[in-house]
């Protein structure tokens, strides 16, 4: 896969990372492995987002399609590659999107990632462009708590469930085991936990 560079010049007054080591994780991500239209560096690393954290590296990675490599696999070759000892700044969040999501989708995360964000990568054919409109935030948090209520109902009823079933001995598989119970409950909130996180996540 054949792939071109061009980096952007501009950088914000005050780095609050090496502009070297970001550029050596462009390469490292450039090398063939996706087919990308950009790379935007945001949070607080590029002086906006505060909610991001401010020791790591946030990616969003625009690719033309679907890749074959996720970012678990991605996040791999980078510490096989560059191994996090050796950076000033060990973490490194990706969030990798197909370019046909991006454009048909206006969230509050694209937003400030489009808004905010410092361009490190561009293809030869992207036509990089900053929102010129602001979203609508109302909508976007209607949207975002009608999800998260949803979900925390369900994850309420998955618990009680969950407990009514081991109270009455469902099943005698788990009634011999008494440390089954408490797992499985504590599997279960952690399952809602991220469902409702993810659910609120769309908020920000």
């Amino acid at each position: 896969m054949e792939t071109n560079q061009n980096p952007v010049q501009e950088q914000p007054a005050e780095q609050l990372y090496d502009p070297n080591e970001a550029a050596q994780i462009v390469c490292v991500l450039t090398d063939g492995y996706f087919n990308l239209e950009y790379i935007l560096l945001f949070g607080k690393l590029a002086g906006g987002t505060h909610h991001s954290d401010a020791t790591a590296y946030d990616l969003l990675m625009v690719v033309r399609e679907t890749p074959k490599y996720d970012w678990i696999q991605a996040k791999r070759i980078l510490r096989y590659k560059m191994p996090p000892r050796h950076r000033k700044i060990a973490y490194i969040n990706l969030y990798i999107l197909p370019l046909n999501y991006v454009e048909s989708n206006r969230t509050p995360f694209l937003y400030f990632a489009h808004a905010e964000g410092e361009l490190l990568y561009h293809s030869d054919h992207c036509h990089f462009r900053r929102p010129k409109h602001p979203i609508d935030f109302a909508k976007a948090y209607a949207d975002a708590k009608f999800h998260f209520d949803t979900f925390r109902t369900l994850g309420n009823d998955l618990l009680e469930q969950a407990q009514d079933a081991f109270a009455e001995g469902a099943t005698c598989v788990w009634r011999h085991s008494s440390r089954r119970r408490p797992w499985s409950i504590s599997t279960t909130r952690c399952i809602t936990s991220i469902t409702v996180w993810s659910s609120a996540s769309m908020i920000r």
